[in-house]
């Protein structure tokens, strides 16, 4: 019986699919690399000493290897159905990344007169906006998109609205914290305008995020505003940015900083590619434990990347990193999240990753 109440099922959405003119695409990034890394603690018997780091790193060039499904479904008059649902894991070890489904969950309508209207786990605006200026796309290779888009760059609970008028695109979204009593507290908005004429891309964006690790007490509350601009020609992609930072933390966090970057990208032959990137956050103040405020030595960091595309899927690569008065992405800021970690006693970090990458 249950046999057959599946089959049954299958043939239902086979027959619905086929009158209703959906489609669903399976596809995905399997990207892993050996990495080498300097200056990392080692035991707790010798806090101040440094060692080398070998290591298999996932998603050098990627921001993560996944799986994802994505799909839509026609429902007339211009108006479709939309979803996408994409879960992160570690080429390593088959782990997951994030909870199942933490890359993406949601679902939402469209159309090219009214936009998209998408529901669920969702990028915040100041991602999207960032994107086109991010040296790396954002892949997370020695780029500090931490610090640039902030811990909640993926979020929950979004209602997430988008259009484009011409060259023109708005964004905006909200999050709700789910929270009986506490509606702010654990909520975030923000949006963000991109203009692109197909050479010059200008981005501007908000972000306000209340961190639900503060509810019921005095919560966290982190604001972003960012500025991002490229130039783009057939072989070469020039890239710029600013981040403003505000944060109300409870301990722990930079308080108040700015944050620049430029990169360049440049196509030597169809099958190599070159970026390099210079990052520089201005700590003005951060907070320690008791509210101490300090005002640290802002971090600067450097980093390259070569490509080479053994097919329009597959490519080999090596990521060159230095950063100065913190680890690796400015992760000594990042607390538990922190992908990177630097000996007391040392003041910069290194480090090169040799990886390959295929997608699907």
């Amino acid at each position: 019986m249950k046999k057959q109440m599946l089959m049954g099922l299958a043939a239902g959405m086979f027959v619905t699919g086929a009158h209703a003119e959906s489609n669903v695409t399976l596809y995905g990034i399997l990207d892993t690399a050996i990495e080498f890394t300097n200056h990392w603690p080692t035991t707790a018997a010798n806090p101040t000493a440094t060692g080398n780091r070998w290591s298999m790193a996932d998603g050098g060039r990627s921001g993560g290897s996944r799986w994802g499904l994505t799909g839509n479904e026609d429902l007339g008059g211009g108006v479709k159905a939309e979803f996408q649902l994409e879960s992160g894991f570690l080429v390593s070890n088959g782990a997951l990344s994030q909870n199942f489904f933490g890359r993406a969950a949601w679902v939402g309508l469209s159309s090219s007169s009214f936009g998209s209207l998408r529901l669920g786990r969702q990028y915040t605006s100041l991602l999207d906006a960032l994107y086109p200026s991010s040296p790396t796309d954002l892949s997370g290779t020695y780029e500090p998109i931490v610090a640039e888009a902030g811990a909640n760059l993926w979020s929950s609970n979004v209602v997430k609205y988008k259009n484009a008028f011409g060259p023109v695109t708005i964004i905006g979204h909200y999050s709700f914290s789910n929270v009986a009593g506490e509606f702010s507290n654990g909520s975030g908005y923000g949006s963000a305008v991109m203009y692109d004429n197909g050479t010059v891309t200008l981005s501007a964006a908000y972000d306000d995020f209340h961190s639900s690790s503060g509810i019921g007490s005095a919560y966290a509350r982190f604001e972003k505003a960012a500025l991002g601009v490229t130039y783009s020609t057939a072989a070469l992609k020039l890239m710029a940015g600013y981040r403003f930072g505000k944060n109300d933390p409870v301990a722990g966090f930079v308080a108040r900083d700015d944050l620049w970057w430029a990169g360049v990208r440049y196509l030597f032959a169809a099958d190599t590619i070159l970026t390099v990137a210079y990052y520089y956050d201005h700590i003005r103040s951060a907070t320690g434990e008791g509210g101490v405020v300090t005002k640290p030595s802002s971090p600067q960091q450097v980093m390259a990347i070569g490509d080479y595309l053994l097919s329009k899927r597959t490519d080999l690569y090596m990521v060159l990193g230095y950063s100065r008065n913190s680890a690796l992405n400015f992760d000594s800021y990042n607390g538990a999240s922190a992908a990177y970690h630097i000996a007391p006693g040392a003041s910069s970090q290194a480090g090169v990753q040799i990886g390959l990458r295929h997608s699907f």
